[in-house]
């Protein structure tokens, strides 16, 4: 009995052990490999792809990747591939309902912020349950609505993100809403072409994300350009008086939609954070 007993708590040890903690070199490139993980969600199943750098029982960094609106997985797969090299495991998805080319379920027009809200917080409470992913050293990066999504997200649940990075954040799109619909919820102009369904813009009427984002006090690092029309740079200087602890770094020149110079500028500048971050 007592050999039994022996042998069973070594095989417990061994399974708790199976997967360590893996310091990031980031001197070093990392290999990876895809991965399609699907994620439950109150009835809806949410499509990802996480990227995974090559290692035996080693537990990595996560970073989840939150796309804009009218977007999907495929936008952040130049970030993904940057960090899975530097030896973080990333997570790109596709919001329920985000847009056409989804292959999440869910309805275009039921999705609002709030609903993405709750696409995100399932990902983070089953990512972390992963055995090679590190669930203390949970990073969110989120590109315009996403970043007003990942906000909203981490100040609900600051314990459970070691920091925050975000890309031109939508942060102005409550306010964009207002413009195009009356208290009632009945646009102003009925011929006008808005964007996102009705369920999202009336959703949003009644909400100011400065009274919310405050409640993350951790590190967040901002990245946007200084020509944004569509998110103007403004939301992001007030953020960062808002937040407790952030940055924000303009790429001079730089729209909405980073490509080219801008987006390789903005992967730079984000991996460079995650390794402060990590040290």
């Amino acid at each position: 009995m007592k050999k039994l007993l022996l042998a069973l708590t070594l095989m417990a040890s061994t399974c708790m052990s199976a997967f360590a903690s893996t310091p990031v070199d980031h001197s070093k490139t990392y290999t990876f490999r895809t991965d399609t993980v699907y994620i439950q969600r109150d009835g809806q199943k949410i499509f990802g792809i996480a990227y995974i750098p090559e290692g035996q029982n080693e537990k990595w960094p996560l970073v989840i990747y939150a796309h804009g609106i009218g977007s999907n997985h495929t936008a952040g797969q130049p970030y993904a591939e940057a960090f899975a090299k530097k030896g973080y495991v990333a997570y790109t998805f596709d919001f329920c309902g985000s847009s056409p080319r989804s292959k999440s379920t869910g309805n275009t027009n039921d999705m609002t912020i709030f609903t993405e809200k709750q696409d995100l917080t399932a990902i983070i409470a089953t990512l972390k349950s992963k055995p090679y992913v590190d669930a203390e050293r949970t990073y969110l990066l989120g590109i315009s609505l996403g970043g007003l999504v990942s906000s909203i997200t981490a100040a609900s649940m600051p314990d459970a993100i070691r920091n925050l990075a975000l890309v031109y954040p939508a942060l102005c799109a409550p306010d964009d809403a207002r413009k195009n619909y009356n208290p009632d919820g009945t646009k102003k102009d009925p011929n006008a072409r808005i964007m996102g369904g009705e369920d999202y813009n009336k959703a949003m009427l009644q909400f100011d994300p400065f009274e919310h984002i405050g409640n993350y006090q951790k590190p967040v690092f901002i990245v946007h350009g200084t020509a944004d029309r569509l998110v103007p740079i403004t939301y992001s200087e007030k953020a960062i008086t808002v937040f407790p602890n952030a940055r924000l770094e303009k790429i001079e020149g730089a729209g909405h939609g980073f490509r080219g110079e801008p987006l390789e500028k903005a992967i730079q500048l984000i991996t460079a954070q995650l390794a402060e971050w990590e040290k």
